[in-house]
């Protein structure tokens, strides 16, 4: 009978000792890449040596300039060479010395996941050898005393431009909230873009109130929320619009009549590009040149000591807005600490539509607001008498912004310029951090003694680098050695046992072809002795 689970077996087999006799090619494939990258280094090393020789050699003091010159020369040419071997040596057109070789993972099982993982090769250029230090830096830009919006064109960060972002002077947050509505006109196609996006026509179908008009509006600018990245909300005629991600709002009014609010005009202005949130996003439009990126740092906002327990009506000349959102009525506390509780619990009433959230300190009796994300906070009272129930000092509409935090984890450092840093409200608001790196040997100096002197330090470095290198190299052609010496016992061991099930027991089937020969030289010699039978009988019968 077949043996129909042998077959099963057997091929499960099969696959391991197929994968296993890949997997031992390719962990001498990954031996053959060491090699390759161990010879690269040995030549490198070789280069090294004859430099430290010059550099030894121009140490001494019996050496003129032009001497010093001469040496300088050849070391010129060995560290072309060191760039030309780290540059040029490759395994099947893989460069393993330029510093490109990073988190590879050879496979060397037959399974998945049974890898070996090389974090990385070193880079053994000349740049990348020798002294040298890294580190992180930061620089943080924050609005001073005079509390201006940064902007950010001009800036440069190690050496490339941040775009400015679109702004015409209106102070910002994320949110945009204004008196919206002046008539009942139908609003034509074109008459107004969101973010260069058409919201197309608003007709108020029936009625006549500023209300109607708004709720059509709306409707227009929420249908196309997807491509503006805005929504849009209507209360008694006014129209909020929201970016939720706090990036810049762009609007542009082609009609005069069709939107009357306070600051917004026919033609184009932009919302929110004065806050940290689309201050950091311009810098981060060149991060992946710069190597810096940068995150909007909260904004926060504490009041003077509050000295007042009045109620604030909330209505249209006794009120206080953060963000352009109006508080509720503030209803009076029996003492300060009472005050500023009612006050926090006001503010944060609306803090999901303006970003902000309140606290109240009973110690100092003075009232923080603070914006995690860094929007700007903008504070705006009906009144001196408002300023006091509040704390804040003025009842014109007051505007505090964010700042942005520049990191990199490079070795470039970084390095600001521009004009428009210490021209917009940043006159000491900003440090910047300049790193300065070992050039390794590509820039040692044999021209004088004491560069000389400096050169051997040098070298001796990038020596101890290679040696790192090769020593690293070596440890893993060892591990991959064993691995093969592994895997070729196992795929022995495998061979043999699948062979115990679909090939052929030898020595069986030999003694039973021997069987069967003799059976059948039994026959036909007996089949002989039959067919001699009538002969016999018939030479009787003739005798």
């Amino acid at each position: 009978k077949d043996d129909a689970a042998g077959l099963a077996i057997s091929q499960r087999m099969t696959s391991q000792i197929n994968g296993l006799n890949q997997a031992s090619r390719n962990a001498n494939d990954g031996i053959s890449l060491a090699q390759t990258a161990e010879g690269g280094l040995q030549s490198i090393t070789e280069s090294l040596q004859r430099m430290r020789e010059l550099a030894v050699q121009s140490s001494n003091a019996t050496n003129t300039a032009t001497d010093r010159a001469a040496l300088q020369n050849e070391v010129d040419q060995l560290v072309q060479q060191i760039n030309t071997v780290a540059g040029q040596t490759a395994f099947n057109g893989v460069k393993v010395l330029d510093g490109t070789f990073n988190s590879q993972s050879f496979q060397v099982g037959a399974n998945s996941g049974e890898t070996i993982a090389v974090s990385s090769i070193a880079s053994a250029k000349a740049d990348a050898l020798g002294v040298g230090t890294t580190s992180s830096y930061s620089t943080s830009l924050s609005a001073t005393v005079t509390n201006g919006a940064i902007s950010t064109g001009g800036i440069t960060v190690n050496g490339y431009g941040v775009g400015p972002s679109v702004s015409d002077g209106v102070s910002s947050s994320a949110t945009v909230t204004g008196a919206a509505i002046a008539s009942t006109a139908v609003i034509a196609a074109g008459d107004i873009k969101i973010n260069g996006v058409d919201i197309g026509a608003a007709d108020p179908t029936t009625g006549t109130t500023a209300t109607l008009q708004g709720d059509a509006i709306v409707t227009a600018i929420n249908l196309l929320t997807s491509s503006t990245g805005v929504t849009a909300s209507n209360a008694a005629g006014t129209l909020t619009l929201t970016s939720k991600d706090g990036k810049d709002i762009k609007i542009e009014l082609s009609g005069t009549a069709t939107l009357a609010k306070t600051g917004l005009t026919a033609g184009t202005t932009g919302v929110g590009s004065d806050s940290a949130i689309a201050k950091a996003a311009a810098f981060n439009t060149v991060t992946g040149q710069t190597g810096v990126s940068a995150t909007a740092t909260a904004t926060s906002v504490t009041s003077a000591k509050l000295t007042a327990t009045t109620a604030v009506a909330g209505d249209s000349t006794d009120f206080i807005k953060i963000n352009g959102v109006k508080l509720g009525a503030i209803a009076a506390g029996a003492d300060a600490n009472a005050q500023g509780n009612n006050v926090v619990a006001a503010f944060n009433a609306v803090s999901n539509q303006t970003g902000v959230t309140a606290s109240f300190d009973t110690s100092t009796q003075k009232v923080s607001l603070v914006a995690a994300d860094g929007r700007t906070v903008t504070v705006e009272t009906g009144g001196a008498a408002d300023t006091q129930n509040v704390g804040f000092a003025t009842a014109t509409q007051t505007n505090t912004y964010g700042g942005v935090k520049l990191s990199s984890t490079g070795s470039a450092g970084i390095n600001l310029g521009g004009a428009d840093i210490t021209k917009t409200a940043l006159t000491a608001g900003y440090t910047a951090a300049t790193a300065t790196f070992g050039a390794g040997i590509a820039s040692v100096d044999l021209t004088t003694a004491s560069g000389a002197q400096n050169a051997i330090a040098t070298i001796d470095s990038a020596l101890a680098n290679i040696n790192s290198s090769r020593a690293n190299l070596g440890a893993i052609q060892n591990r991959f050695s064993s691995v093969v010496s592994n895997l070729a016992t196992t795929s022995e061991n495998l061979s043999a046992s699948r062979s115990r099930i679909v090939d052929a027991d030898f020595a069986a089937e030999t003694a039973n072809l021997t069987r069967a020969q003799i059976l059948q030289q039994a026959g036909t010699a007996m089949l002989a002795q039959a067919n001699s039978l009538p002969q016999n009988v018939l030479s009787l019968l003739r005798g």
